[in-house]
């Protein structure tokens, strides 16, 4: 029976559906912004329908926020880590500030007009 409900339901996929369609949103929003992100969009790089995407997110805030959450999460263990191979306090700092600085840079949308900064 329990075969047969997951199955019908897709169960072991929708963890795998929600995580692909915040990985997307979290694309988007790193390369176009808030406002040049779009829900439709998403769901396509996601490969989903829309109505699969507004299941998981009834609105494009709650889909953002929580794209945001993940990019979040993503930088602070990519950041633990590369400061957890390191000893020196002051070169810890500087590693830290550099990666912090680098990747605001690095994500920042640019301007239509303007050709995109290689970082």
């Amino acid at each position: 029976m329990v075969l047969w409900y997951i199955r019908m339901t897709g169960a072991t996929a929708t963890e795998s559906t929600r995580d692909q369609i915040i990985h997307a949103a979290a694309e988007s929003l790193l390369e176009n912004g808030y406002s040049g992100t779009s829900v439709r969009a998403i769901a396509s790089k996601a490969g989903v329908a829309i109505g699969n995407l507004q299941y998981w997110f009834p609105t494009k805030s709650e889909l953002l926020v929580e794209a945001w959450r993940f990019l979040t999460a993503r930088s602070v263990e990519e950041l633990r880590t590369a400061l957890n191979q390191l000893t020196n306090p002051l070169e810890m700092l500087e590693v830290g500030v550099d990666r912090q600085v680098r990747r605001r840079a690095a994500h920042r949308p640019q301007p239509a007009d303007q050709p995109a900064r290689d970082a």
